[in-house]
């Protein structure tokens, strides 16, 4: 498979229509130079909704080290950090002030951390896998935009806790 093909069968992540999110294993794979996911990645500038990247997971990506902190600044600024006041809009283009995106302003809610935790409860995870609440809250998240893509190397998790949400219309891919 090439690298565009990531993509390939989600013309409306180009568009904006289908909101992107970034799991820890795809910023995992952006900082080791992953091929499918720069190219992934750079296709995804082309869309009027940057990629969104959840708090938790940029935490649990984030280490010292001027080159992790480096690229990793420049992955983060180039999408929208869920929930984060300081951070970008998630549509380019927009003037400063207009929020554009509502699902990207929402907050999350208690009923969220409880959809959450019944996936962690519920989901039929692979062998030697451990419930991981950070992937339970983008599923979550991603359910909010409706159309959404999660872009991930934990392919078999993100789609355990997926098959667990009552209503969804989330699409996981490997970036492996």
């Amino acid at each position: 498979m090439s690298p565009r093909d990531l993509l390939a069968n989600y013309p409306d992540t180009r568009t904006g229509e289908r909101v992107v999110y970034y799991d820890a294993g795809m910023l995992i794979a952006l900082l080791d130079k992953n091929v499918r996911a720069r190219i992934t990645h750079e296709a995804l500038t082309a869309s009027p909704h940057r990629p969104v990247i959840t708090g938790p997971v940029l935490a649990q990506v984030w280490r010292a080290g001027p080159a992790i902190v480096h690229t990793l600044a420049g992955i983060a600024g180039e999408c929208t950090i869920l929930q984060a006041k300081d951070d970008i809009g998630p549509i380019r283009g927009l003037e400063e002030g207009i929020i554009g995106c509502l699902p990207c302003h929402r907050v999350y809610r208690r009923a969220d951390f409880q959809r959450a935790g019944k996936m962690l409860g519920k989901a039929d995870l692979p062998a030697k896998k451990k419930p991981d609440a950070v992937d339970a809250l983008i599923v979550a998240a991603a359910a909010w935009h409706g159309p959404s893509l999660i872009l991930t190397s934990d392919l078999a998790d993100l789609i355990a806790y997926r098959a667990v949400l009552d209503i969804h219309q989330i699409e996981v891919v490997s970036v492996n």
